[in-house]
């Protein structure tokens, strides 16, 4: 019996943020390879960006070199920024930091089990397999690991927006505006 990869998360921004990281810990968790961790011990870090705000990009940056110090100094080997600064900004972050062993944006996330299948194989000389449960790129939320208190969950209704305001991002950063179906939505809230 081999011990779990310890994974590590910085989840910043907004609810839908949380969502994302609630859903890749999900997939992550139950594969049983892998355990949640504090960054101190993690073995491998994510980091979830905002990119929506200059503070949120100053915050994830900020997050980024902080989360550098446990791959330097401590247990951390792999270092992964994924989120909406990443699907805004992906090559401006490698100016803006250093030692960040993979970015990933948003319309990527598919790309994490083999990165980490990958990482593990280098890292530990042993292969694991797993895939994310949702093949689906919109509202995979069902089955994720819960980061809120236990009384409360968000259920996101839907992702995007179609207008094209000059103050806001969000058009570029998540795409066009997509409602959730129904079934989804009741399967959601069941859970």
């Amino acid at each position: 019996m081999h011990s779990p990869i310890r994974i590590g998360l910085y989840s910043l921004g907004c609810s839908k943020n949380l969502v994302d990281s609630e859903v890749v810990l999900g997939d992550l968790l139950s594969s049983g390879e892998f355990a949640l961790s504090s960054p101190k011990e993690a073995e491998v870090i994510l980091i979830n960006t905002c990119g929506f705000l200059e503070a949120a990009k100053q915050e994830a940056i900020e997050t980024i070199q902080a989360a550098k110090q446990w791959k330097e100094k401590g247990n951390c080997r792999v270092l992964i920024v994924m989120g909406c600064l990443v699907q805004r900004w992906e090559e401006k972050i490698k100016d803006w930091v250093s030692g960040v062993d993979y970015l990933l944006p948003l319309n990527r996330y598919q790309e994490l089990p083999k990165i980490l299948q990958n990482e593990v194989r280098r890292l530990r000389k042993k292969k694991i397999t797993f895939k994310m449960r949702h093949k689906q790129q919109v509202f995979p939320e069902v089955a994720r690991f819960r980061l809120t208190p236990r009384h409360y969950a968000y259920l996101r209704l839907s992702e995007g927006c179609n207008h094209k305001c000059t103050f806001c991002v969000i058009p570029k950063i998540r795409g066009r505006h997509r409602s959730k179906p129904l079934e989804f939505l009741v399967e959601e809230a069941k859970e």
